[in-house]
Order: C-alpha cells, then structure tokens, then sequence
C-alpha cells in the first residue's frame, strides 16, 4: 500500500490553500469534496492523490465552464505558476491556441493574459519537441504529464489543421499514438497508469488510440483496478471508479462486482455519524446514478443527521419558518410555491437509481450513449467495437422502430470488426427467428463468415438477406467478404450464386480483388454458368460473374495472363464452342475494368499485347467480336488516362495494326 502512494508530494500543504479552493468552483459540485479531502486538505499519505490530477481535471473543465471569453485567459494566468510547477503549461498553451486561433486581440491588450499564451514565436513542433524531451524522463509524474501533454498538443494542431487531409481522420497517425504508447507504458505507479489510461482513451477527435492497442490498454486499465480495489481506501476507490465509470458497458460485470465492494466500504464503520470522507464518495458517487449503487447509497442516506444540508437543500431553515410562522400573508404564497419545489428537488434525483426507468427512457439514454461512442469513431473507416457491440446486445431485447433502424444503418456501414467484438455479435444469432432483431443476426452471421468462423449453417442466415431486401449489407461488405483470407471459399461460392440470381444486387457489387482463390472461383463459375446455359432450349442472355469485380492486383493480373495463355493452348480447340466463349467473356472484362488501374501499367501493356494477338486469330469470331465491342465501349467513354495507356508506343502499334483484321470479324 505504501509504494502505491510513494508519488505523494506533500509539499501541496505550502501552495496556498485559497487559490486551490478558488480553483474547485471549476469541478463539478458533486465532486468539489472529493478533491478536497484526497488533495487540498489530504493530510493522510494512504488516500490522498498528487496536484497534478486536480490540476488536469481543471484545465479539462475550464475551457467548458468559461467558454471563450476574456476569463478563460485570466484563469489561465491565474494558474500559469502551479502549471509550470507540474509540467502542464504546454497543455494549456495548447488548449488556449485552440481556442483562440487568432491572437491578435490579446496582443493589442496584454493585460489580459499572460505573455507566455501569446508569444509571436509560438510553434506546435516546440512544444511537441519539449514534450518528448520530458518523456524520457524516468520519473513517474514527469512521464503522466508529458505523456498527457503531448496528446493534447496533437489534438489541438490535429483539430486546427484544415489542410491536411481531405475528410479528416478522426484517430492520430499511428507513429504519434506510439510514442505516447511507450511513454505511458514506461509509468509504475499503478493508480497514476490508471489514471493516464482513463485520461487518454477519453479523449477524441481525435482519438489517441485505436483498435487492438486501445481495447488493451482498457483491459489494463479496468483489470488493474478490478485487481487493486479491495486494498484501496474509500477515496481513492471512489476517484478511480468515477474515472473510469464509461467502462462499465464494456465491462458490466466486473463494475457489479466493484459497485459492492465500493458500497460496502462506503457503510463501514458509519454507524453513529459518517465522517468528511464517507460523506465526499456519496456525494461523488451519487451522481453516477448507477442502480447497482442504490441500495448502498440509500442505506448511508439513512445514518445522516442532516441529509439536506449535505446536499445544499434548505430543509431545516424551512422546518423553522414553519415553526415560528403561525399566520400565512397571500404575499407569502409565491414562498410557500418556491419551498415546496425545493423539497421536491431531493426526491426527484433520487428518482433515477431508485424506481425501475420507462422502456422509452431505456431506449433514449441508449441511443444518446450509442451516438456518442460512434461519432468518436473515424468518419471514413467505422468500425465495429467490443464497446459499441457490448452496449448494443445489453440493450437489444428493449429496443424499439425506429431505434433499431438507425442502430443497424450505422452499423451495416462499419469496415471492419475489433477481435474482442467477434465473441460478442455472436450472440447475436440467436435473433435471427426474431422477425423484429432479425437484422441482427444476419450483421452477425456475415460478420463470423468474413472473420473465419466455423459455426454451422451461417449461409442459411445469411441467405435470408436475399428474401428479405437485406442484401445491401451484403453489397457493402463484399470487398472484405471477397478478399478475406479466413473465409471459406464454399460459403464465398454460394454467396456468389445468390448473387448472380439477383441481379438488381448483383448490379451494384464492385470490388477490387486480391485474393486468388475468390478469382479461381469466379472463373470457374463463368465456365459452369455457360454450361448450363448452352444445355436450356430458351437460351438466355446471361450476366458474367465478372463483373461484380472492377479490378485486381498485380498478382492476379500476372495469374490472368498466364490462364488464358495455358487455357487458349489446351482446351480452346473448336470455334463457337462453350471455351470461345468463355475466352470472350474474361477478356471483354479485361479491357474494360482492369485498364482502370493505372498503378499497373507494365501488366495492363502485357496483357493488352497478348489480347490483341487474339485479335488477329479469325479462327475465333467471338474472341474477335468481344475484343472490338470492349474497344468500342472503351474508346465511347475515354478519359485522360485511357487515352495516355493506348497511345504508349507498344499499343498504338498493335492498335494502328488491327484496322485490316478487324474488316473480318462478323458483327
């Protein structure tokens, strides 16, 4: 217990008092005592906690409480010293340069801030530079705060950059995030780690972490805690458990558990009069509004003498006036009005952790919760969290239209899925006989499929979306279904039928290939496809597999080449046959998707060549008749870079070449 609080600088007792009281109109007034008693007026070494936390939390509420006026500035002066001390000024130069992209107000009137916010000579690369400087150090707070800085620094000039990224990134460039990664991994003290931790996954746009690195550092952050709970005292207990409260959707059990042992702590030896302590994490603890608290925190409601005055209310000074007051005036109504709306005051807040909540009220702090975590995510490359798919299967049997509209709309569009999420939509499946939360279950299905899953009978849900005008998800996800290497080619197959049965969706697949085995499939779908065509007595005009892709990597073009060479060499030995055709079908496709990619010049040259040799082959009409049509299509719609890949030397040749054969072919 001792090393758990050696960072404990007791020299916070010689910083003057009033200022750091002044500072706690900043906070929240649920958590004003709690600040008092663990840092201002601590004097136990075992549950008390560094300045620099209290500081942090006030530069996060100032800009909040103040706004952008002229005292933002002032507070910001006020505390410049107690910054500097801790290491925090280049954190709040930051926030104050966000704030005020244009200084020039200030510069004309300096008395309103301090030199040091408005310096002309300001520059973000300083002070990311002083920041990394400080990361080497080995001290434990030095590292909190630089770390802590440092992200801050990044997210203002992230936010103020409006030139570097056409839709901008809502998650810092992996190499930032990794040099605050390792700084915070280099912190010992487990509640100063857990602290940085909460305070870094808190912040967004954008956010410092993402994917697998953050979902381990809330592994950490929670197990940690989980770990260090039945040691910690009830202030430090109930610091750590507000911070990190937003963990509770991903980790509902573990904060059930932790909820009981923060309530039984909160009861101990509380039964004459609780004490400042007791009396701060209630206060604190109140405002969660965590049902799981509620009995523990009515039980301590109980043993208070005088529950009003904790709580601002003026119970006792109206039991008074009723007491000494025997005659009433009509000019004392509008009193009597005002007293008895703030009696009501303490019941109404006790309202939401003791009466069980309206379905309607379930599904509407769900959906604010849901937007909240889903905007923090990148605009361009949603993806599906453990977070957001735990919240969502915890709410799910109580949603309602059109909640569950919105909530599968946003999340069919998601580009990938977090691995600790996959367990989680699994749970899902057990929906998809739910003629309501059907949606779903198909989302899971597809999702297990992309992602390897071996659990039968995950085709026939998703087979449903076919039936049910659900096949735009389908749609969406089907570069990631076509190019997953984890997929099992016979699902891909039977998906790629279903497809081509429904053409309406078949229309709108496009994807860009690079995966081998789905190109195999695809190719050998077509020659199936002409087969049982070429056997029906009404032949019908069919639609290649084809061309649901756009385009292919060097690897497959490579592969492409080398297919038609060996299947033209083998097996293409009569004309008109089911094998001319077939040829005509992949090398129509070739010219008109792949000349596309422009960032595969040498190959598009190399299969050009080779096709235009077919050209020239009369023994094959229907090689010939495809190559012109696509030409055709081609040459009716060329842009700049069609026109700059025919007119390299080696294909104007062939090109210029082609004139007298193609006088041959039968159109």
């Amino acid at each position: 217990m001792r090393r758990m609080f050696d960072f404990i600088d007791h020299s916070n007792n010689q910083v003057n008092q009033e200022k750091l009281l002044v500072l706690l109109t900043c906070l929240p007034e649920s958590l004003q005592k709690l600040y008092c008693c663990t840092i201002i007026s601590s004097t136990e070494k075992t549950d008390s906690l560094p300045l620099i936390v209290f500081l942090l939390e006030c530069l996060k509420q100032l800009g909040n409480i103040i706004g952008d006026g002229p005292m933002f500035p002032c507070a910001l002066t006020i505390l410049k010293p107690l910054l500097i001390e801790h290491s925090l000024e280049n954190y709040a130069l930051a926030l104050f340069r966000e704030t005020y992209s244009d200084i020039s107000w200030f510069i004309a009137k300096p008395q309103l801030c301090d030199r040091f916010f408005i310096e002309e000579s300001f520059s973000w690369e300083a002070l990311i530079d002083m920041e990394c400087q400080r990361i080497s150090e080995e001290n434990d707070l030095q590292l909190f705060a630089a770390s802590i800085s440092l992200a801050r620094i990044y997210q203002a000039q992230h936010r103020l950059d409006r030139y570097s990224y056409k839709e901008k990134q809502n998650s810092l460039p992996s190499v930032k995030s990794e040099k605050i990664y390792l700084a915070i991994m280099n912190i010992f003290n487990p509640i100063l780690r857990i602290v940085v931790f909460s305070t870094l996954l808190d912040m967004n746009n954008p956010l410092i972490f993402v994917g697998e690195q953050r979902d381990e550092l809330q592994d950490e952050m929670i197990g940690l805690m989980y770990s260090l709970i039945p040691d910690l005292p009830l202030l430090t207990l109930t610091f750590l458990f507000i911070r990190c409260n937003r963990a509770r959707l991903v980790f509902p059990e573990l904060f059930r558990e932790m909820s009981t042992i923060i309530g039984r702590k909160l009861n101990e030896a509380a039964e004459n009069r609780p004490n400042d302590e007791q009396e701060a994490a209630f206060l604190a603890l109140r405002q969660l509004h965590n049902r799981d608290l509620a009995n523990y925190l009515s039980e301590f409601a109980r043993k208070i003498n005088n529950l009003s005055d904790l709580l601002h209310f003026n119970s006792t000074t109206f039991y008074r006036y009723f007491r000494d007051t025997s005659v009433f005036q009509s000019c004392n109504m509008s009193l009597l009005s005002v007293m008895y709306l703030v009696e009501l005051t303490f019941d109404i807040q006790n309202l939401p952790i003791n009466i069980k909540k309206d379905p309607d009220q379930v599904c509407s702090s769900f959906i604010t919760v849901f937007r909240q975590l889903w905007t923090q995510l990148p605009r361009s490359a949603k993806v599906m969290t453990s977070e957001i798919a735990t919240l969502i299967t915890n709410y799910l049997p109580t949603l309602k239209e059109p909640d569950i509209s919105s909530v599968i709309k946003c999340i069919s569009k998601c580009v990938s899925i977090d691995k600790r999420a996959i367990p989680v939509i699994k749970q899902w499946l057990k929906y998809q006989m739910d003629e309501n939360l059907e949606d779903f279950a198909q989302y899971a299905a597809l999702e297990l499929i992309i992602n390897g899953s071996d659990i039968p009978n995950l085709i026939d849900t998703v087979k449903t979306m076919f039936h049910t005008n659900n096949c735009f998800r389908v749609i969406f996800v089907a570069d990631r279904l076509f190019n997953s290497p984890l997929v099992d080619s016979t699902i891909v197959r039977r998906i790629l039928v279903e497809l081509q049965q429904n053409v309406r969706y078949a229309s709108k697949v496009s994807v860009w290939l690079n995966r081998k085995d789905t190109l195999k499939l695809l190719l050998n779908l077509e020659v199936q496809q002409l087969i049982l065509n070429a056997h029906r007595q009404d032949r019908l005009s069919i639609r290649p597999f084809l061309l649901m892709i756009n385009g292919c990597s060097k690897d497959l073009q490579i592969y492409l080449l080398r297919h038609l060479c060996a299947f033209m060499n083998k097996k293409l030995q009569i004309p008109n046959s089911i094998e001319e055709e077939y040829v005509a079908i992949v090398v129509k496709w070739i010219i008109e998707r792949l000349i596309q990619d422009e960032t595969r010049k040498h190959i598009l040259v190399n299969l050009y060549q080779y096709i235009f040799t077919l050209l020239h082959n009369q023994r094959f009409p229907r090689i010939q008749k495809a190559i012109v049509n696509a030409l055709d299509a081609i040459f009716a719609h060329v842009n700049q870079y069609k026109r700059k890949v025919f007119m390299q030397d080696n294909i104007k040749t062939k090109l210029t070449n082609t004139s007298s054969s193609v006088t041959y072919v039968t159109v």
